[in-house]
């Protein structure tokens, strides 16, 4: 399974309360519909003040083609141009990875 790990940190002037509501609420359903995600999980620091970062998002894809793909859909650029309403577009990083599950007890 490949991974795109996105890190997000909230805009100036915004609270986190403001940040993951608008992340839920907006921008969740543009991302949703990105091309060839099959899997799709946001975390959100449970103490804001003290993180680096305020969310991280998981985006989840078949194959590295199924990524590059989904990255040049419609709907990645729309979530990416949505990105600045929320969200400070340089201060996170990306990185794309292969994942290896070792343990998973859910």
């Amino acid at each position: 399974m490949i991974k795109l790990v996105i890190t997000l940190t909230r805009k100036e002037g915004t609270s986190f309360e403001e940040f993951k509501e608008y992340y839920l609420d907006e921008h969740v359903p543009i991302a949703e519909d990105i091309t060839n995600l099959r899997k799709y999980t946001v975390a959100f620091a449970l103490s804001p003040d003290r993180a680096e970062y305020d969310a991280v998002a998981e985006l989840y894809f078949d194959s590295p083609g199924d990524l590059r793909e989904g990255m040049e859909s419609e709907a990645a650029n729309a979530a990416l141009e949505d990105i600045p309403n929320f969200a400070e577009p340089d201060a996170g990083f990306n990185m794309a990875t292969e994942e290896l599950v070792q343990v998973d007890r859910t």
